[in-house]
């Protein structure tokens, strides 16, 4: 080891050295031929090595060890020290990885030291962790939309780029079965996601779920608490998962998996809290924001679409079926007497044949069609790619179960008109609802409780 230069005769001269290892940065300095002469606590505490690991050594063996649990590129700390050693200043962000395995993201800086003459005399290298940095754009990523779906994709993926995982996955507690099925995953394809549901109590996420706190899983591969499809896919590392809760309520559950088998450090489990605290309140404000969503399109009766929705969906099927050169219907249906029923039994009777109603079109169409209450006694069902042969027969079901049921339990029976248009037929939207309209006015005119289609010829 070379003799300590007038640097660090200075620092301790004027208890700089006291100074150096109180600062939250990392400090390493360098003589004017390049070995590690001083190394502050902090930078011990970002690198995982000793001081007495770096004292002593040159700068090309001090890359050498920052680099031996690094996937850096080594010209990049070679560029820094050769920069610094000419006397010209560095700085770069950068991800580094500590001696244990787990990243850090750091911003570097290279000073060359002079002396009282502003000769070249040392250099001083300075690792700034960036780790509030790194929370700030993963919260930020999280916080990027209200739709749940979107909000867990961006997040899974946000954590491996910077935080530097193999992976993460995220569960959804849903609260009717009581069951926590995978979401979002940066291993798994969209399809591949259905293998993956836990039952509240079972297994890694159900345990976490039903504790409210936090798992280690040393081997992700060989614990018989992971799903043997998970087990498949993530094979040797091990992971960290964390309930996610708010407002005291589990949401669900997300997991953040190591390249290797290794510990975490206390940093990344505080890091990880975060994360989950933040995610979960990502999906309590992306739920209420759907709740409100489903409200303003919904009709409080009886639980279908608006006429606002139906509007939009409208224009949209229209859209799609005219670009994928596709087929669809509208029916158009009316219930017959509906006021004078309505009069005579009262209004809360009245609601209840139309919420009973509502159900008979829930039961009769298939589950991708669009049901919507248009207003009143009204309802729409637009038919996706659907023939017109189709639609008749369709809308003939829903007519004969209106006409079989008993709406209000005291032999009481409704029956329903029906006009059914199709596009090509119709070729734009509101030709659509106007076709349908004459022909429910045709079943109307003469003598309701019919299926129509309209046809060209209709006056």
């Amino acid at each position: 080891m070379t003799q300590v230069p007038e640097l660090i005769e200075k620092l301790n001269q004027f208890s700089l050295s006291s100074a150096l290892e109180a600062l939250p940065d990392g400090i390493l300095l360098l003589d004017e031929i390049g070995q590690v002469v001083y190394v502050n606590p902090k930078f011990t505490d970002i690198t995982g090595y000793h001081y007495e690991e770096f004292i002593g050594l040159s700068h090309l063996q001090v890359v050498g060890l920052l680099l031996a649990k690094s996937d850096l590129d080594y010209s990049v700390f070679w560029d820094i020290f050769q920069q610094v050693l000419s006397g010209v200043p560095f700085t770069a962000k950068r991800t580094f990885y500590h001696r244990k395995g787990y990243s850090v993201p750091i911003e570097l800086f290279g000073y060359p030291v002079l002396n009282k003459n502003g000769h070249y005399s040392g250099a001083m290298l300075v690792i700034k962790d960036l780790h509030s940095h790194l929370i700030l754009k993963v919260v930020e990523t999280i916080n990027s939309s209200l739709k749940l779906e979107e909000i867990l994709e961006n997040t899974a993926l946000a954590i491996v780029q910077h935080v530097g995982l193999f992976s993460s996955a995220i569960f959804i507690l849903d609260k009717s079965e009581n069951l926590l099925r995978l979401t979002a995953s940066t291993t798994l394809t969209r399809r591949e996601l259905g293998n993956v549901v836990f039952p509240v109590g079972q297994g890694a996420p159900g345990l976490i779920a039903q504790n409210r706190q936090p798992m280690y899983i040393a081997n992700l591969q060989e614990d018989p608490l992971v799903n043997e499809y998970s087990r498949l896919k993530l094979g040797r590392r091990s992971s960290f998962a964390f309930p996610m809760i708010c407002k005291d309520e589990v949401l669900g559950v997300i997991a953040f998996d190591a390249e290797t088998i290794r510990e975490f450090s206390e940093k990344e489990k505080k890091l990880f809290e975060v994360i989950a605290s933040q995610v979960a309140l990502a999906i309590y404000n992306a739920n209420l924001f759907a709740e409100l969503e489903q409200l303003s399109i919904t009709d409080g009766l009886t639980g279908l679409y608006n006429h606002r929705y139906f509007k939009e969906k409208l224009k949209e099927e229209f859209n799609w079926a005219k670009r994928q050169n596709l087929k669809f219907s509208l029916l158009l249906l009316d219930l017959d007497d509906f006021k004078i029923i309505n009069d005579t039994f009262g209004h809360p009777q009245g609601d209840v044949i139309l919420r009973t109603f509502s159900q008979i079109l829930r039961d009769n169409v298939r589950n991708f069609d669009i049901i919507s209450r248009y207003g009143g006694d009204e309802f729409t069902v637009i038919l996706r790619d659907c023939l017109k042969s189709e639609a008749c027969i369709i809308a003939e079901r829903i007519r004969l179960a209106c006409e079989t049921t008993d709406f209000l339990k005291n032999s009481s029976t409704m029956t329903v008109s029906i006009g059914v248009s199709f596009y090509p037929q119709s070729p734009t939207s509101e030709e659509l609802i106007s076709a349908a309209d004459k022909a429910l006015y045709e079943v109307k005119r003469s003598g309701r409780n019919r299926v129509q289609c309209f046809e060209r010829t209709m006056s």
